[in-house]
């Protein structure tokens, strides 16, 4: 039919800018660079655009990271009435990920971490599984097709472009996994 194909991987600076300034945000500081750079890319600036995530004015890029999960720990509390540090279960896993040198995480070593970790949180009486489902309901994780569950972001930006000097893209493996990369990796790796 001879329609023009888009592909959005980045947005336009000037528009970028033109954005931001009509929501009354106005990124300034040392890193204001880094910080611009990631909400050119769509998957992050929507967080930025729905309110789900708030910069201070002199950003750094972990702030981003820091109310994303700050949001996250008072939604779980809204769900189950009880706190629980959701980004430090997240994080055993996102490392063990990285330690083993994948991007993907076996669904049953994040069920075991967010027991053993729900458990010394005093959460004994919710299962690794309804956390885990309350992650996809949250989109914090996404599932996919062959038993498999990916990681916020991952489906919608790849993870050399959340932090190409901090990461590399890696073979997912088949089985059932759950790819740790994007949203808390880029995390991982500002802090």
């Amino acid at each position: 039919m001879g329609f023009p194909a888009h592909c959005l991987d980045q947005i336009d600076d000037a528009e970028l800018n033109a954005e931001l300034t009509r929501m009354g945000i106005d990124i300034v500081g040392r890193f204001d660079s880094e910080v611009r750079w990631l909400l050119q890319k769509p998957f992050y600036f929507q967080f930025i655009a729905s309110g789900a995530v708030h910069l201070p004015k002199e950003a750094h890029p972990r702030d981003f990271y820091e109310s994303f999960f700050v949001n996250l720990n008072r939604a779980f509390v809204v769900r189950f009435s009880k706190p629980f540090a959701i980004e430090d279960a997240l994080s055993i896993v996102a490392y063990d990920a990285i330690n083993r040198g994948e991007e993907a995480y076996p669904l049953s070593d994040l069920l075991r971490v967010l027991k053993a970790n729900g458990e010394a949180a005093g959460l004994t009486d919710i299962d690794s599984r309804d956390i885990a489902n309350w992650l996809v309901s949250t989109s914090a994780l996404v599932p996919q097709i062959e038993h498999r569950i990916e990681w916020l972001g991952e489906s919608s930006q790849p993870l050399s472009d959340v932090h190409e000097s901090h990461l590399r893209v890696l073979m997912k493996r088949n089985r059932s996994r759950i790819g740790v990369s994007g949203l808390f990796l880029g995390y991982a790796a500002a802090a």
